[in-house]
């Protein structure tokens, strides 16, 4: 809600709204300071230059910044110069002006007379109140609702007060717009509504004495049924509570923002506020809750039944493992028996006396005995594995199914119809025993069309009889995939709804068309684009025929067999030496002071505003801000940083919970890379257009929902994986975490879509898990140039558009022709699906997760993919005969492995491991990291220049080609460890100890039973 006091802004936004600032720029100087004739003959009007150029000043500040001459501090000299320009007069004399104070005083009646300007009285107040209401309504943040104000007032030809009376007229239209917010949502609640939600506050003994409030907040644990159900469970009570639909005219980011400060309280202190007030955020954060709780359950189901199927299949390993002396003495006898029997046949001989010479009677019968009852199915179909695994989960899979709504996008959906039935026979504590059973006197039949003829054996045992394990498992895993494709969609999710929600309206669509405005780097019709492509491709086939004898890094076997030499290190070998060197001169700094530093110059702290009022931190709330960042992104924990800094747990906790988020992490990184980007020394390193992605994997030590099993990174462990975005002036712009077992190519273009540096992105590298066809589709029509590092090149497939000419033993590398037909009749919806992403309906990672996982007639997904191979076959023509391609992806890779290099060093705490449930938190904690890593990259990149010229000053030469190796990520004089203090005369020994810690001190210091902290005391 809006601030108690007027004071809304900090003290340094107020000073430069009050001013007029001294870069101002020309097209406000066009708009508000050029003179017009009549202007000019009313100047002249007055006697003495002097007189005639003030008046000008006066009339031209009331128009902007709309403040009398009085009100303001100074005139810059660009905004004087500019004025006494149009009137032919010297700047200097308006130095003059004013020594009279009458005439001042005349003149800005005579102002006020002519050109309709007016004081600030309560009709404006009612003017400006009805206009700021409705972006009040939606915005919750001050400054842009006091710039705003300020606007208004300057169409209008108010002359501005004070600007703590614009704060205090602004922070009215909050507490009107507040009111209105708080009504709509509790407009519709009733009295049993109302006691219910009071109820959520008041402490249960069956939650271990935490109040439901707090039981609902706790982050879902590693994927099993028992966690499945937990998440159910608290859907259905927020079910129970049967909240009213909230008002569709209140806007999303205003219930977002409730919803996130309702989180940061404890019980006790909701109760404290106002009935209204207390209600209002409970509705606006079980309405958020309830999606998010509707999509961890998903998400888990999902996990659960992707386990079930792996599981089934190391089960099956292990049971080959297990009898592997079983089957090779099984194999061994009658291989015997086999070769006698042949050999009978050959000679001639009899086949029963010749084997059972070999192979005893009783010896064989008991072998075929013995393999009968180990060996698998013919297909090795491991299903029969899973059904006792299948037991535990039942009963949690079908409480699920009934809590969420799924419904369906097409006609019939087998996998529903199936489940339906399961629940209908559930209701009568019945299971789906046949494939027609009578249930209350009524002949029901069971659907089958859900099942596959992989599953039908296990399912249909005889004419009638039914596996009801393997049936609903079968139904699960079917509805899991029509999840994934968008087939399925659920009620109240926001990641599985149905595909076409996901995509920009038809009717805004049609207008991006009629417009020319869809913003993507293809807009031509299908065929100019097919014809565009075919000649390219003919071009690179030719020009690769034709040079093919002088490229040496491609070689040809005599079979046909193409291979690509790779290329030599770019980097020399005396770098690393000279770059240790250089750094060796760094001065030895530790990371509160280096963040201190960075700070100071370019003021990154201003973007962590109050999650409340959205005013920046400021004071000795700096301080601990930086030391919250710190504690998270080198993964102390916030106990730990209590101990080795001034500041308490609870300040710690309050900064964390009021400052850090994604937008404001996000923001401050980017001004960060900014400043390296804008200075000199980063032309060395690159120019902002290029970057690289990859992962970087984080081992979870507790029981997170989103954390995955992948043996080969975690052995029996779990864990998650930090997607980086690096760009080429050697920092990281963005980072996501990730599933590991998520193809990384699913999150290529959002981080290139949506950072806020000014980064101009034009060419993107990754390795082989970035690539896929679709991303090759998607990055060409956004704009940028994909260049993946592809292992095994030639194993892919490589396509022609049409016919293509006779290019010798280049044609061997095309196998099969793209499918032109289906890119035309869907050329529309390709471009559709495209602007989603640019216009940020969607995200591109949500997007192609959807179509990679859409079944194969899916036509959007399936001519995207043959768009892709176009873009494919292009590349990998190109990149065979560009070695300074496949050189800059090297490079930008490399880019990339020194920042995971440097986020190793210093995420050294806790074994380097996540030890945080929530997936905001794991987020935050990621992207706390990137700042740390940024942060030290700004820190030497003000350093390298002096450092350089000193190594130089000793007699070493540093040539260009080593130069651009010598980037900003060095660390050897980073201090991660603080500093020892051995105090011989401390007041405490062994004979005098210290006193033992409080309950309230170690319950503080239990992070993991920790809500969000929200400090109402103290500092905050």
């Amino acid at each position: 809600m809006a601030s108690k006091n007027s004071y809304l802004l900090s003290a340094e936004q107020r000073a430069e709204l009050v001013r007029i600032p001294d870069d101002i720029s020309d097209r406000l100087l066009a708009r508000y300071h050029t003179l017009t004739e009549y202007d000019k003959a009313v100047i002249l009007r007055h006697r003495r230059d002097h007189n005639r150029l003030g008046f000008a000043v006066q009339l031209c500040v009331l128009r902007f910044p709309g403040r009398t001459l009085a009100d303001l501090p100074e005139i810059p000299p660009r905004v004087l110069s500019n004025i006494a320009a149009q009137l032919d007069l010297p700047a200097s004399i308006f130095e003059e002006y004013g020594r009279r104070n009458i005439t001042v005083y005349e003149h800005s009646r005579e102002i006020r007379k002519l050109y309709g300007f007016r004081n600030y009285g309560w009709k404006e107040i009612l003017l400006i109140t009805r206009r700021l209401l409705p972006i009040a309504m939606q915005n919750h943040r001050p400054l842009p609702l006091v710039m705003k104000a300020l606007d208004v007032m300057r169409e209008e030809k108010i002359i501005a007060p004070g600007i703590t009376e614009t704060e205090r007229i602004v922070a009215l239209v909050f507490d009107l717009a507040n009111a209105r917010i708080e009504h709509r949502l509790i407009s519709g609640l009733t009295d049993v509504q109302m006691a219910r939600l009071d109820g959520l506050l008041r402490t249960e003994a069956s939650f271990n004495g935490k109040t439901t409030f707090a039981w609902l907040a706790q982050a879902p644990q590693a994927p099993s049924a028992k966690s499945l159900r937990r998440l159910v469970q608290r859907l259905q009570l927020i079910k129970d509570i049967s909240l009213p639909v909230i008002d569709g005219r209140l806007h999303r980011d205003r219930i977002i923002d409730l919803s996130r400060r309702c989180g940061k309280y404890k019980s006790q202190a909701l109760l404290k506020l106002s009935e209204n007030r207390r209600h209002a955020l409970l509705v606006s954060y079980l309405s958020e809750l309830s999606q998010d709780l509707i999509d961890q359950t998903l998400d888990m189901f999902d996990r659960l039944m992707t386990e079930l199927m792996t599981k089934g299949k190391n089960r099956q390993k292990e049971y080959f493992k297990v009898n592997a002396r079983k089957f090779n003495s099984h194999l061994r006898i009658l291989t015997t028996a086999a070769k006698a029997f042949l050999q009978a046949k050959s000679d001639g001989l009899d086949p029963y006396a010749t084997v059972f010479e070999q192979v005893d009677e009783p010896t064989l019968i008991a072998t075929v005995n013995g393999a009968e009852n180990i060996i698998r199915p013919e297909d090795l179909d491991y299903l029969d594995m899973i059904e006792s695994k299948y037991r535990h989960m039942r009963a949690a899979l079908l409480e699920m199914y009934d809590t969420l709504n799924f419904q369906s996008v097409l006609k019939k959906q087998p996998a529903l119809e199936a489940l339906d039935h399961v629940s209908r026979l559930a209701q009568s504590n019945k299971r789906v025993t046949a494939v027609e059973q009578k249930i209350g006197g009524t002949k029901v039949t069971a659907p089958l069309a859900h099942v596959t003829n992989t599953w039908l054996p296990h399912i249909v045992t005889d004419e009638n009889k039914v596996n009801p394990n393997f049936y609903e498992a079968c139904a699960y895993n079917r509805l899991r995939g029509n999840m994934r494709s968008g087939d399925a969609h659920i009620s109240g999710s926001r990641r599985y709804r149905d595909f076409e929600s996901y995509l920009i309206p038809q009717e805004s669509w049609d207008n991006l068309v009629a417009t020319n405005t869809i913003g993507l780097a293809i807009t031509t019709n299908a065929a100019d684009y097919l014809q565009s492509r075919k000649a390219t491709m003919d071009k690179l086939m030719r020009s690769l025929h034709a040079n093919l004898h002088n490229l040496p890094d491609i070689s040809i076997d005599a079979d046909g067999t193409w291979h690509l030499s790779p290329l030599e290190s770019e980097v020399p070998a005396e770098v690393k030496l000279i770059q240790r060197r250089i750094y060796n001169l760094f001065p030895r700094i530790s990371i509160p002071d280096l963040l201190v530093q960075v700070n100071s110059t370019v003021g990154f702290l201003r973007h962590f505003t109050h999650i409340g009022t959205g005013e920046p931190v400021t004071g000795e709330r700096q301080s601990v801000l930086l030391a919250a960042i710190t504690a998270s992104g080198l993964n102390h924990g916030l106990t730990k940083m209590a101990d080795s800094c001034p500041f308490t747990y609870k300040q710690l906790a309050g900064a964390r919970d009021l400052y850090i988020r994604e937008e404001t992490l996000s923001r401050a990184q980017a001004d960060i890379d900014n400043f390296v980007l804008h200075s000199p020394v980063s032309d060395a390193w690159g120019d902002g257009t290029k970057s690289s992605s990859d992962g970087m994997r984080i081992k979870v030590a507790v029981q997170a929902a989103h954390a995955d099993r992948n043996s080969r990174y975690f052995g029996t462990g779990r864990g998650v994986t930090i997607y980086n975005h690096v760009a080429d002036i050697g920092l990281p712009f963005a980072q996501k975490v990730i599933s590991t077992n998520d193809r990384e190519a699913l999150h290529v273009i959002d981080a290139l879509e949506n950072h806020e540096t000014d980064l101009n992105i034009q060419e993107h590298y990754t390795d082989t898990a970035g690539f896929t066809d679709h991303v090759f589709a998607l990055t060409a029509l956004l704009g940028y140039k994909f260049a993946p590092r592809i292992r095994d090149l030639f194993k892919l497939k490589l396509f022609s558009i049409g016919q293509f000419n006779d290019f010798g033993k280049v044609n061997s590398l095309i196998k099969d022709r793209i499918d032109t037909k289906l890119i035309n009749e869907n050329w529309n919806e390709i471009l559709r699906a495209t602007a989603s992403i640019r216009q940020g309906t969607t995200s591109a990672s949500l997007l192609m997760r959807k179509l990679a996982s859409y079944p194969k007639q899916n036509q959007i997904a399936k001519a995207l993919a043959e768009m892709g191979k176009i873009e494919r076959t292009i590349f990998i023509l190109t990149w065979l005969q560009d070695p300074a391609m496949r050189r800059r992806t090297m490079i930008g890779l490399n880019k990339g492995e020194n920042v995971h290099s440097l986020q190793r060093v210093l995420f050294f705490a806790r074994r380097g491991e996540f030890w945080d449930r929530k997936f905001e938190d794991q987020c935050n904690r990621a992207s706390c990291l990137g700042l740390l890593v940024s942060a030290v990259g700004a820190w030497n990149s003000v350093y390298l220049p002096n450092a350089i010229e000193e190594y130089c000053r000793h007699g070493h030469d540093l040539p260009p080609e080593i130069r651009q190796h010598i980037g900003p990520l060095g660390h050897d004089h980073l201090n991660l460890v603080g500093y020892y203090s051995f105090d011989i005369l401390q007041q405490y020994s062994l004979d005098n100890l210290r006193p033992l810690r409080s309950v309230s001190e170690i319950e503080i210091a239990d992070e993991d039973d920790v809500e969000a902290y929200m400090a109402l005391s103290g500092l905050y």
